[in-house]
């Protein structure tokens, strides 16, 4: 049942073939037309009123009466438009008040005569299907009319289609992670154990495995993935589309296993009575769609959802006005076909226009400056491109919103974080002589909120700003005042570390505080990337937010350039500067990083740092601890606690573990209901343990096992592998997050890093 919650526009499709190239109409209000018909009135109250009016025989003498005619119908009485049999009310509520949009029904096979003349070459079937107007009573009032714009079709050749005599009948194909679900019920009550035994076991043997995924019209092959030059096909599962007796007793059916990756879901009863579920996913999000619509159109109509005749986009910024885009023809009951679709940006100008004739468009609202967005059930927000098509797995699913929502405003000159990077001096204890202190020098860097340590043999320094061309560096009051804390600029006196002949490192000052300026975009994308790959070295990191204090070391009364930073966990980090001033402007700067830092919208693309954070980690069996670190073009880096892979020396920081790389052969994915039967501890964060479930909050990365080829060549000329079918094996890493939002941020961001890695 539709329930009404605010104004509804309803908008106007037109059935047509109207090629992908074709150029764009121009949806200006000079499409506007006056045609003779009846007018519906509606109102808010559920009585119906049916309003005629006369024909107007003579617009040019008539022509300067309508005008004052429609002034004074605007402000005294509720003004109607129509065409065809699009009707449009606006009801006046006070003087004080805008008037508000009630409803537009319109029908999909109706379309302007001004839209067809801009499209010779496109079929207009049903431009002549008007119904004759119905008139009830006479009204002496002049109605003022106008054609809302239509929304043509377009030809997609996104659809799979064979491509080739050697592939006949393959209609997609492609590398997916699957997983099989079985289940079934014992009679016996004394064998109930047991068989839950057998079906964990069977669901540990039946876990995410990679295959080569055929899609033909009638059934889905799934092959082994091998990494011999001489691929032979070997079969090892097949999920029949269609019902049959002789495979499965019901209709398959097709859905989304969880909304946020799209994972597919595919289930039907089994010819022996079990409940089969085959769970699919690919590297990218859209990559997963393209499969669900493939699917889609091969299904039968009693195995999958019908097409929603209409749907709702919704204005949040006009007081959630919502616009009805009809998706089927009312008259004819026709769904669009496989090869016809919607683009977005039709649909988006069709909406701009329908405001336009309404007068209720804000200013700046233009196609450049507005986009589409989908909003899940958890309030998720996902930007929709211009290229993308309305029939989609969000509209088939119902599971999303459609939304129109303006562009943030940008300032002109984005200016990213600060960063702060140079060398340090690390004292702690000495293990061999507690009584002393030991020294390790550290390249440290800042991003976010998180103190990143090198080893200095592996970082890249900051090279000197002096131009080689000047011969002597000439000391001005502007380049003076550059050393200043708080000028926005680069320092130009740059000291880089001086290796001994002995090996050692001789520190100097070569510690630079900066603000990346958009004005320089070679030296701002030079260092970002320097930068980013001191972060990928980094053997430690220290998290500012679970720090208490910065200050300078006050017992080191002698050395006036130690300073120290406490944690939480009652740890103390003592490091040394190379300078005073150097000192205290590390010690402010670790300052603003304790109250935490938010990421700069507009500039994503040039952020190291996708996303970082305390989370739970599962290898093998047990959840434990650890600071990740998703970086751009390095990976997930996984930071330990507990000071595996370092000395105790490093007290108060998270020591590098292992590094997961997010590219080709990684998939991620946030469903892991095989693993789910581990045990789990309780969550523990600083703040407390969390209130959501275990589920709400889990997702996995699968990266598959590098197998050496003697092994793989021995699995294919074995004679007892031929009833293999667990397909290639991976490893996985299940990870939980605090709450569901942390977890759909790293969902984004590592899907976000392998599109960048497989574009």
């Amino acid at each position: 049942m539709y329930t009404d919650t605010g104004p509804i526009l309803r908008a106007k499709s037109t059935h047509s073939d109207v090629p992908k190239d074709a150029p764009v109409p121009d949806w200006s209000p000079s499409l506007r037309s006056t045609p003779d018909s009846s007018i519906l009135l509606r109102t808010p109250s559920p009585p119906q009123t049916v309003i005629p009016f006369l024909h107007r025989k003579d617009e040019k003498t008539t022509h300067v009466e309508s005008r004052l005619e429609e002034k004074e119908q605007a402000l005294l009485s509720p003004t109607v438009a129509s065409c065809g049999r699009l009707q449009l009310v606006e009801t006046h509520h006070s003087a004080t008040t805008l008037p508000t949009i009630r409803e537009l029904p319109a029908s999909p096979s109706e379309s302007t005569p001004d839209l067809a003349t801009q499209w010779p070459s496109a079929p207009f079937p049903y431009n002549n299907r008007l119904k004759a107007p119905s008139l009830s009573f006479i009204s002496n009032r002049t109605v003022s009319t106008c054609a809302p714009p239509a929304i043509p079709l377009c030809r997609i050749s996104t659809f799979p289609e064979a491509s080739s005599s050697t592939d006949a009948g393959v209609l997609k194909k492609g590398r997916l992670l699957c997983s099989k679900q079985l289940s079934w019920y014992s009679r016996r009550s004394s064998e109930m154990d047991m068989t839950r035994n057998h079906l964990r076991l069977r669901q540990s043997r039946f876990r995410w495995r990679e295959f080569k995924v055929i899609l033909k019209s009638d059934r889905i092959e799934l092959y082994h993935v091998s990494t011999l030059i001489f691929q032979a096909k070997r079969l090892a599962h097949v999920i029949y589309l269609h019902e049959s007796r002789k495979h499965h007793r019901t209709a398959v059916h097709l859905t989304f296993a969880t909304q946020l990756d799209y994972t597919l879901s595919i289930a039907f009863r089994s010819a022996n009575g079990r409940n089969v579920r085959f769970l699919f996913t690919a590297r990218s999000e859209k990559d997963t769609q393209d499969w669900y619509m493939a699917l889609y159109h091969c299904l039968p109509n009693q195995s999958k959802r019908k097409i929603p005749p209409t749907i709702d986009c919704t204005l949040p910024t006009l007081d959630n006005l919502r616009i009805r885009i009809p998706v089927a023809d009312d008259q004819n009951n026709s769904i669009l076909t496989k090869e016809q679709n919607i683009r977005m940006e039709d649909i988006k100008r069709c909406i701009l226009a329908m405001l336009d004739y309404q007068n209720v468009r804000p200013m700046g609202w233009f196609p450049e400056r507005v986009s589409l967005h989908w909003r899940n059930s958890h309030d998720r927000l996902e930007c929709v491109a211009d290229d993308a098509y309305l029939i989609c797995p969000q509209l088939i699913e119902q599971s999303h919103t459609l939304e129109l929502h303006p562009h943030a405003h940008s300032p002109a000159t984005a200016v990213l974080p600060p960063v702060s990077e140079g060398f340090l001096t690390w004292w702690s204890l000495n293990l061999r002589k507690p009584n002393k202190l030991q020294k390790h020098v550290v390249y440290a860097l800042t991003d976010g909120h998180c103190l990143f340590l090198v080893n200095p043999y592996r970082a890249l320094p900051i090279e000197s700003e002096q131009n080689p061309d000047s011969g002597k560096q000439r000391w001005t009051l502007g380049r003076i005042s550059r050393a200043s804390l708080f000028h926005p600029h680069h320092h130009s006196h740059v000291h880089r570390p001086r290796v001994s002949t002995g090996g050692g490192i001789t520190l100097r000052s070569a510690t630079r505080f900066f603000f990346r300026d958009a004005r320089d975009h070679t030296r701002e994308l030079a260092d970002v990337e320097r930068q980013n790959a001191n972060l990928g070295a980094a053997f430690a990191v220290v998290d500012m937010t679970q720090a208490t204090e910065v200050q300078s070391a006050k017992e080191m009364k002698d050395r006036k350039t130690f300073f120290e930073i406490k944690t939480k966990d009652g740890s103390r980090i003592l490091l040394e500067a190379p300078t005073v001033q150097a000192m205290f402007e590390w010690i402010m700067r670790l300052r603003k990083m304790m109250q935490g830092t938010t990421l700069v919208t507009g500039l994503k693309e040039r952020l190291t740092i996708l996303q970082s954070g305390i989370v739970y980690v599962r290898k093998g069996y047990t959840f434990e601890q650890r600071f990740c670190v998703l970086l751009r073009g390095h990976g997930l880096m996984l930071f330990d606690s507990r000071k595996k892979r370092r000395p105790s020396s490093w007290t108060g920081s998270y020591v590098h573990y292992l590094t997961v790389p997010l590219d080709e052969k990684t998939y991620v994915y946030s469903d892991d209901q095989p693993g789910s039967s581990t045990h789990l501890p309780p969550r523990l964060f600083s703040d407390g343990t969390t209130n959501e479930r275990n589920a709400e909050c889990s997702f996995a990365v699968w990266r598959a096992d590098q197998r050496h080829v003697l092994v793989s060549l021995r699995e294919k000329l074995s004679v007892l592998k031929l009833g293999h079918r667990l397909g290639s094996k991976g490893t996985i890493w299940v990870f939980m997050a605090r709450t569901r939002a942390e977890k759909e941020a790293w969902v984004w961001a590592a899907h976000h890093e392998i599109d960048r890695s497989l574009s």
